[in-house]
């Protein structure tokens, strides 16, 4: 059964703060997260710059909120990276996040984004509290004694969310065409069908999602995508990490599938303007065009997203006929 809250595991350094700070708690997990931005900081001075992303966002520096899950270990790991520094001003992130061990794991993965939501902002608020004291004497124990929410119902704000939701909504909220949108949509089918018998051992790319402009809607869209694929990896052991990430007009989600990488991790914090080149970015889907015109099941399949009113939910259920054969 999922708890209802996690202690913060903690990491990194504050400007109150000569030397590295770090929780007593899960050593080896934390270990893990050092070795991961180590090796992002041994190609790069800083991780996020902390330089203001605009004017109009409710959190005012670029910021990281991240997932690593291993199914093999039923391990799951949430949390958020904002860019700090100790009180020499050498740069070095600071980390927060809950460590989750679950027997079915996948059941996380499918609403990963929805169900971290939660524990994201509090880690977030948690985090930037620390950053912003000068006076380290009850700050300690203030991150030692942090508990991290889990809301248990959020799957079913997701279910209300494609279920009140067209496709012609998340097109304008997104400000693409719909047409655009349905290519994104078969351009994600495509890429993840070959999975489904190989596994993920050869999934070696990252793979870009761009989501709306606010929030609250990004959330609920990095869900979807998450949705959808979740049946390519249900027979299958493997790595998923998943960073959702503000850039200047609108939120981005990442996906890999192998052992957390430190160069990914740079190349987030630096993708600002354009996209690295070995990333799959699903915003240039128009590659799709010619499977659609060339495959009946695509043409039907894009046909019917065309409709007008078609809800999200309905979107999931046919992409799952088609891709899946659910």
């Amino acid at each position: 059964m999922t708890p209802d809250s996690l202690p913060l595991v903690y990491f990194g350094k504050l400007p109150a703060r000569g030397d590295f700070v770090r929780a007593r708690v899960h050593i080896s997990e934390t270990n893990a997260i050092d070795e991961w931005v180590s090796e992002a900081l041994a190609v790069s001075e800083s991780v996020f710059s902390g330089i203001p992303i605009d004017n109009v966002s409710n959190h005012d520096f670029a910021f990281l909120n991240f997932s690593h899950i291993d199914t093999r270990a039923n391990e799951i790991i949430t949390g958020v990276l904002i860019p700090s520094h100790d009180s020499s001003y050498r740069n070095y992130p600071l980390i927060g996040f809950g460590v989750l061990h679950l027997d079915k794991p996948k059941n996380w993965m499918n609403y990963l984004p929805v169900k971290s939501s939660a524990l994201w902002n509090d880690t977030y608020e948690v985090l930037s509290m620390a950053k912003s004291k000068t006076d380290n004497s009850d700050l300690m124990e203030h991150l030692n004694h942090s508990q991290l929410s889990i809301d248990n119902n959020a799957s079913t704000y997701y279910y209300d969310f494609i279920n009140t939701t067209t496709l012609h909504d998340i097109a304008i909220l997104m400000n693409i065409d719909k047409a655009q949108l349905i290519q994104q949509i078969i351009a994600t089918g495509l890429l993840f069908l070959p999975t489904f018998t190989k596994g993920f051992h050869g999934l070696n790319k990252a793979i870009c999602w761009s989501l709306t402009s606010d929030r609250e809607n990004s959330i609920h869209m990095a869900t979807f995508w998450h949705d959808l694929i979740n049946g390519f990896y249900q027979p299958h052991q493997l790595y998923l990490n998943t960073y959702l990430y503000r850039v200047a007009n609108c939120y981005r989600l990442l996906m890999s599938f192998t052992k957390p990488d430190g160069r990914i991790l740079k190349q987030i914090s630096e993708s600002e303007k354009n996209y690295p080149e070995d990333w799959v970015v699903i915003a240039h889907s128009d590659w799709t065009q010619g499977y659609i015109d060339e495959d009946i099941g695509l043409t039907r399949f894009n046909k019917v997203l065309l409709q007008d009113n078609l809800y999200l939910y309905d979107t999931r259920q046919l992409f799952k006929k088609t891709f899946l054969a659910q």
